[in-house]
């Protein structure tokens, strides 16, 4: 197990983009919309993150729409002056993986090759991991491990970490049985399919503090440590943790390296971010007043230590619900769910993506955009991603409106 997890690609989890620069010029910045999802046959509702393939495609997985309603995996590809959508998969049909939601995302490989999760589907209906191989005659999926919620746990909102053998690692957001509130999970490659190579449960019930529900997913660091959050504390006085688990000899130990008591963040969600020091990012979608926070968490000889980098209040976002980018300046983007002075989503807002930059005397947010609930959509999904010039998102519709989502790009000025 050691061997394997020290492979981990980090190209498939969070990390600063190297390359990408923007400049901090206080100007507005150009919201363009790619495409905008149509419902049945084309997909609704786009979950997860998105991700950026050869010759500028963008890849990623709606929640529901498509053939079946029952969600798509879809593909964007630039023309002189658009994108054109191509749907290389229905979900639903038979066993078939199905429903997308959460962080639900896809990693590209270099053959073309496709990997994904989903929350629901499979065998029975407790979601699935599947792949998709590229071929003359277009997509051809596979189901290569249906979670049974009798042993393996249920229902994974996560993006998944694949490595240089294969190997595949998630977090499932619920267990199997009373008082189990989650699994990590690892599959490995063999000659007759995948077989679970690890499966570590997280257990809900009260009077302990290691937390439930780990539907964040998992983040590979540079020594093969898997990193993750909880939503949730098992004892009331926490309000969620940030866990690492590491390779041994025997198989997997399990630390948890953060508890959040409230004041500094409470229910942390969505794919953490690490740095070349280590440094750890996250968002928390609420806190002590409600509206979430930005933090890192930073490692020493003693352990973890946390600072808060920014606090929401509602106006500059309110429960940001995805992970964080980063540029090469170090300035941190994402996304918050509500907030903001779109009125088009009644008093709590449509949602923002925002940027906090790093100055001498801390981090400086900036609101880049705020969702009107109009034509631009509202309540942004998932984390943004780096086109090299610009970010690239997804935001599904306001209450107040019809529709069933798109996919935006915003351009620095």
């Amino acid at each position: 197990m050691g061997a394997v997890v020290a492979e981990l690609l980090l190209t498939t989890t969070p990390a600063p983009a190297a390359g990408v620069r923007f400049d901090d010029a206080q100007k507005p910045w150009k919201f363009s919309i790619l495409h905008q999802f149509q419902g049945p046959p084309d997909g609704s509702g786009p979950v997860g993150g998105l991700v950026l393939g050869p010759h500028g495609r963008i890849y990623g997985m709606t929640s529901s729409g498509g053939t079946l309603n029952d969600g798509t995996l879809f593909r964007l590809t630039r023309r002189a002056n658009s994108f054109d959508e191509q749907i290389l998969h229905d979900f639903g049909r038979g066993q078939d993986a199905a429903g997308p939601g959460g962080d639900d995302s896809v990693v590209l490989e270099s053959d073309g090759t496709v990997i994904g999760i989903t929350a629901n589907g499979g065998d029975s209906g407790a979601g699935a991991v599947f792949v998709l191989k590229p071929s003359a005659r277009g997509y051809r999926e596979s189901v290569i491990h249906s979670f049974s919620a009798t042993g393996d746990g249920a229902n994974p909102f996560c993006p998944p970490v694949v490595t240089a053998a294969g190997a595949i690692y998630g977090a499932t957001s619920n267990g199997e049985e009373s008082g189990a509130g989650g699994t990590a999970f690892g599959l490995t490659p063999t000659p007759s399919g995948y077989a679970e190579s690890f499966d570590f449960h997280f257990i809900s019930i009260s009077g302990g503090s290691d937390g439930f529900d780990p539907g964040g997913g998992l983040t590979a660091g540079p020594t093969g440590t898997l990193f993750g959050t909880t939503e949730f504390g098992e004892d009331k006085a926490y309000f969620g943790t940030v866990y690492e688990l590491m390779p041994a000899p025997l198989g997997i130990v399990r630390q948890t390296i953060y508890r959040f008591n409230g004041t500094d963040g409470s229910n942390p969600i969505g794919q953490l971010l690490i740095d070349s020091a280590g440094d750890l990012y996250g968002v928390t979608s609420s806190s002590v007043r409600d509206d979430g926070v930005v933090y890192t968490l930073r490692p020493s000889p003693s352990g973890y230590s946390e600072t808060v980098l920014h606090t929401f209040t509602g106006a500059d976002g309110n429960n940001p619900s995805s992970g964080l980018v980063a540029d090469a300046h170090g300035t941190l983007y994402g996304t918050t769910n509500f907030g903001g002075n779109g009125p088009g989503c009644g008093r709590g807002g449509c949602g923002v993506v925002f940027a906090l930059t790093p100055t001498r005397s801390g981090y400086k947010e900036r609101v880049l955009y705020n969702f009107q609930g109009a034509d631009d959509g509202a309540y942004p999904q998932g984390p943004l991603i780096f086109d090299g010039s610009s970010l690239i998102g997804a935001a599904g519709t306001s209450i107040e409106r019809q529709g069933d989502g798109n996919v935006f790009r915003l351009t620095p000025p």
